[in-house]
């Protein structure tokens, strides 16, 4: 998320001027609220916050934000882009499925609204990628496999893929941190939730980057045996 007041969430320029406009929206948070009943240090918005919209100079697009509580600033607040909303961190490789991808991409967009959906968003993933690697090694799997076989039949076709070990390991991980935060098994604290996204975002990483890996190692290879090459070098 932005938190810049001069940089444009569309264009990137730093070109953003902040639109003064008569009556200017604010709202009683009611973070604050929940913070001074339940958790004393929780974070928490300003009281009355302010919603503010941002014009950018150069594409006289308008961007809104919020101002929130930040003790590391010189003011002792920022703002905070709520509109329009970017994905974090990077995407999936090119050959992973666009509707792989487009799940990821949701979970990156609503972690920091909610860890335990983009959690779940990550177990879809790593189940349809397991259907993608069955397409593409002819392993077959019946309307009853759930998940965890899916992902043992993989692993049992293993020496005919070529995948890296570990990567069960982290499949198996995803799988039931999806399934706990599916079903409200696991607790999750305000100071590690975002942090067990990260790190299993990037174990989808891992998973897919040794697909890419694979795939692109087999269509170079395929391309010369077609050709004879490989072949005739022998």
């Amino acid at each position: 998320m932005i938190d810049s007041i001069t940089d444009c969430g569309f264009c990137g320029t730093n070109k953003v001027q902040h639109t003064i406009v008569k009556g200017r929206i604010t709202y009683r948070s009611y973070v604050d609220f929940y913070s001074r009943n339940n958790e004393e240090d929780s974070p928490m918005l300003i009281d009355d916050n302010e919603i503010s919209t941002f014009t950018c100079q150069n594409c006289q697009k308008m961007s809104i934000r919020i101002k929130i509580e930040d003790n590391e600033k010189p003011d002792g607040y920022k703002y905070i882009q709520v509109y329009p909303i970017h994905p974090d961190g990077k995407p999936l490789d090119d050959v992973i499925p666009d509707d792989i991808k487009k799940d990821f991409d949701e979970a990156r967009l609503i972690v920091n609204y909610s860890v335990r959906c983009a959690n779940v968003l990550l177990r879809i993933c790593i189940e349809k990628i397991c259907n993608f690697i069955g397409d593409q090694f002819q392993i077959t799997f019946t309307e009853k496999d759930k998940l965890g076989h899916k992902i043992e039949k993989i692993k049992n076709n293993n020496s005919n893929i070529g995948l890296n070990s570990k990567i069960f390991d982290l499949l198996f991980i995803i799988k039931e941190y999806g399934n706990d935060n599916a079903h409200s098994m696991r607790e999750i604290s305000d100071s590690d939730s975002k942090e067990s996204f990260d790190i299993l975002s990037n174990f989808l990483h891992q998973i897919s980057a040794n697909i890419a890996t694979i795939l692109k190692t087999n269509e170079i290879v395929n391309n010369f045996n077609s050709k004879g090459n490989i072949s005739n070098k022998v």
